[in-house]
């Protein structure tokens, strides 16, 4: 089957552009309209330094974010065959009753997964870093859970709305002693790998990391950061903020921020995040504040490796706190 819209074919150094993430020349491919030969727009695309920038803005996300310019590519008689993606039958066109049930993570299993804390490697990693009092609070604050995958012990950062619905549950892998992601091992969902959920048809339908404590501290200011790892590590050195997590560079968008339309938000991107997230702002309806921090401190080292705010607290905490 033919996709609607596809990545524009390399035709000479003209057919690549300027990366609206990391600002790198000649390195963005666009996605292109395959019936007219038109690009989509121009932050619609990838950025060909992957593992440097990861910039990835699809047409189903442009669409997602931009709405009201669906109707000057679709009308009905498209709708019925194709999406934004190329896949066939848009979820505005399947009757309602078809639709799968969004996914609720049982209480059992999640309590279940928070019964001893020592088998979970990133907890030891915050123990380490900041004693047992403080570690419990974080691991007790953000209910950290944990799990076996692939006979390795792992991190279950469980996603609980304002409501207190547990929407789901990412599941990663960590060094206990560095703190970092196991590079071998790959991000999943408790939906994919417990056989209960696997057997039912189920959809998730995210929502901020951390989500569940906007009723319990509503008047703190909050900082929103990429990674779950980096709202609890910026939580145990600045409790002053409630610290919430998209879950990657491109969660930036209006279906998880709009629940902190009124409050006070300062977003912190991951070191090369600053000009993608100051894009997307765009297509929100109220106002955050992009810190431009990391990308004024950060030495030749440090951006290579892609620090984020946590990592910055725990080296330079004095001055970052102090705007120095």
């Amino acid at each position: 089957m033919q996709h609607r819209f596809t990545l524009q074919k390399y035709a000479g150094t003209n057919t690549r552009y300027t990366c609206p993430g990391c600002g790198a020349k000649k390195q963005f491919t666009r996605y292109i309209d395959t019936n007219s030969g038109a690009q989509l727009a121009d932050n619609v695309g990838i950025c060909n330094r992957i593992n440097n920038c990861g910039y990835h803005y699809t047409p189903r996300e442009f669409f997602r974010d931009n709405a009201h310019k669906k109707s000057q590519y679709f009308n009905k008689t498209t709708c019925n065959n194709m999406n934004t993606s190329g896949i066939k039958q848009t979820t505005a066109c399947i009757d309602k009753k078809q639709q799968p049930a969004i996914l609720s993570i049982k209480d059992k299993h999640f309590d279940d997964s928070r019964e001893d804390p020592f088998n979970n490697p990133l907890f030891t990693y915050i123990y380490n870093t900041f004693g047992l009092d403080k570690s419990n609070s974080l691991y007790n604050t953000y209910y950290i859970g944990s799990c076996i995958h692939k006979n390795k012990n792992a991190t279950i950062f469980w996603q609980i709305d304002h409501k207190q619905n547990i929407r789901a549950g990412k599941v990663i892998h960590y060094n206990s002693e560095t703190g970092k992601r196991e590079k071998n091992m790959h991000t999943t969902w408790v939906h994919s790998i417990h056989p209960y959920y696997r057997k039912k048809k189920y959809t998730i339908q995210q929502c901020l990391f951390g989500e569940h404590l906007l009723n319990e501290y509503p008047e703190k200011p909050i900082g929103v950061v990429e990674s779950e790892k980096t709202a609890i590590i910026a939580s145990g050195y600045v409790p002053e903020y409630l610290w919430l997590a998209t879950g990657s560079l491109h969660e930036f968008k209006w279906s998880k921020l709009r629940i902190l339309n009124g409050h006070k938000v300062i977003a912190f991107p991951d070191l090369g995040g600053y000009n993608y997230w100051c894009q997307k702002l765009r297509s929100l309806k109220f106002r955050i504040h992009v810190s431009y921090i990391l990308e004024e401190m950060a030495t030749t080292e440090e951006r290579q490796s892609g620090l984020d705010i946590g990592d910055y607290f725990r080296k330079r905490m004095s001055r970052v706190v102090n705007g120095e």
